[in-house]
């Protein structure tokens, strides 16, 4: 089977996480389940007409992805109804958001990646909030699961072993030559280039400089 890859969004990224192309057509987004795929050839088409276009491969990338869980999704009636499920539950911390994906409290302090989230009942969520002593909202793990999405955080692209190593040739913007803030002028009286700091002023060269 053939190098299947990922195309990143001219643009940009949403706060930490990647923005990719969506299935057909379908603007752009940062579920990797969402994804379009190409072949390493289409791929280098679009990159080689737009070089933030980025191919990423397939394989490498589903092994980096993290599941987060984007706010946009949040809906506390929906949640309401997963309360019957298995007796766990999540905490989020307010006020804190990577794009638009929500902080959770994990076992080793706090995180975005929703499968490193400490799940508790809830009375442990209960304490736990208290112990923070800062603004959390308490969510049914069951609902979270529901809308959790794989993604991939932009610090987490490794261009050698997405791109280079899969056969990507990665364009790579021009170098500006350094300016010496002149101005290409033709000498008043012969029309010899002359290079002058004033692009207003009129100006000779050497040979007919009689100041």
């Amino acid at each position: 089977m053939s190098k299947q890859f990922y195309l990143t969004s001219r643009h940009g990224n949403c706060g930490g996480t990647t923005m990719f192309w969506n299935k057909n057509g379908k603007g752009y987004g940062t579920a990797l389940d969402n994804a379009e795929l190409f072949t390493l050839e289409e791929a280098m088409e679009y990159h080689v007409r737009d070089m933030q276009a980025i191919p990423l491969l397939k394989e490498a990338v589903d092994k980096a992805a993290v599941l987060h869980v984007d706010c946009q999704h949040l809906d506390k009636d929906l949640a309401i109804q997963h309360i019957d499920g298995p007796d766990e539950f999540v905490i989020q911390i307010d006020g804190h958001w990577s794009g638009n994906d929500i902080l959770f409290v994990s076992e080793d302090g706090h995180s975005y990646d929703y499968s490193k989230a400490k799940a508790g009942s809830w009375r442990d969520s209960q304490k736990t909030t208290y112990d923070l002593g800062r603004s959390c909202t308490v969510w049914p793990k069951a609902f979270l699961d529901t809308i959790a999405r794989r993604t991939l955080e932009v610090a987490d692209i490794n261009k050698r072993a997405m791109c280079s190593s899969a056969g990507v040739k990665l364009r790579r913007p021009k170098r500006q030559r350094p300016t010496t803030g002149k101005t290409r002028k033709n000498c008043g009286d012969c029309g010899k280039i002359v290079w002058d700091y004033d692009p207003h002023s009129e100006v000779t060269c050497r040979d007919h400089n009689y100041s």
